[in-house]
């Protein structure tokens, strides 16, 4: 009896100084001074440069404008203006006149076209370069693209020409299975135009060739393809002869 009673005198006391204990903690302190910073890294040694690349080789020098066919030889003809000096001056288009004839609209008869045209000569004939073409419409826009004569036209019929002083003609004509032949006429679509050309030689033009006179008509053929000029393109002749379409 004794032993339970020292006992429970014992753990009371035990529970009296962890109370006591506990209700005596002091409160929270304020917080310290921070710390010194730490001392600062090294910096990194800068990388070597790289060599440098090695110099593209120079182009080569291209060829003078008035040197047609790239010899590097002052040939006579190329010497365009005749002063002598072969520059840049050299390579101006042509001088020569070129004179256009536009027939609006204008219709078939049975596949045949007749222009009159009061200004071919038979000198014109004889002399001068003469190129038609023939413009139609699409999308409701007149001229909007423009075929040579002769020659094919979209690849449904052929249009050939001739010409007489004061007319030119041309006929529209398909393939006829009996004759293997362009031979049956027919009227092609309305056409926007027809444009006749007539392209005088220059003296330039008119030239010797490899111990041979070349007709005046075939130097100004020579002298659009030496100019990379496509005679069966009307646009890029009128640019070349500095003529509005």
């Amino acid at each position: 009896m004794k032993t339970k009673k020292r006992l429970f005198t014992y753990l009371t006391f035990i529970l009296f100084l962890g109370f006591a204990i506990s209700s005596c903690e002091g409160p929270v302190g304020e917080q310290g001074e921070a710390g010194l910073d730490g001392t600062n890294g090294t910096n990194g040694t800068n990388g070597t440069n790289g060599t440098d690349g090695t110099n593209g080789t120079d182009g080569t020098d291209g060829s003078n404008c008035w040197d047609t066919n790239n010899d590097g030889v002052q040939d006579a003809e190329e010497d365009v203006n005749g002063d002598g000096v072969w520059d840049s001056s050299d390579c101006d288009g042509a001088d020569a006149v070129v004179q256009v004839y536009r027939f609006d609209h204008p219709t078939w008869d049975m596949g045949v076209m007749v222009l009159n045209l009061e200004a071919l000569t038979q000198e014109i004939m004889d002399t001068y370069v003469i190129q038609s073409y023939l413009g139609y419409p699409l999308d409701n826009v007149d001229d909007a693209v423009y075929y040579v004569v002769p020659g094919p036209h979209g690849n449904t019929y052929n249009v050939r020409s001739w010409m007489n002083v004061g007319t030119f003609t041309m006929n529209s004509v398909v393939w006829n299975d009996t004759t293997s032949a362009y031979s049956t006429y027919v009227n092609p679509d309305v056409v926007s135009s027809a444009k006749i050309l007539f392209i005088e030689p220059t003296d330039v033009t008119d030239i010797d060739g490899n111990g041979r006179i070349i007709s005046p008509q075939q130097a100004v053929y020579n002298e659009l393809e030496t100019a990379g000029i496509d005679i069966s393109n009307y646009i890029e002749v009128c640019a070349y002869y500095g003529i509005n379409p």
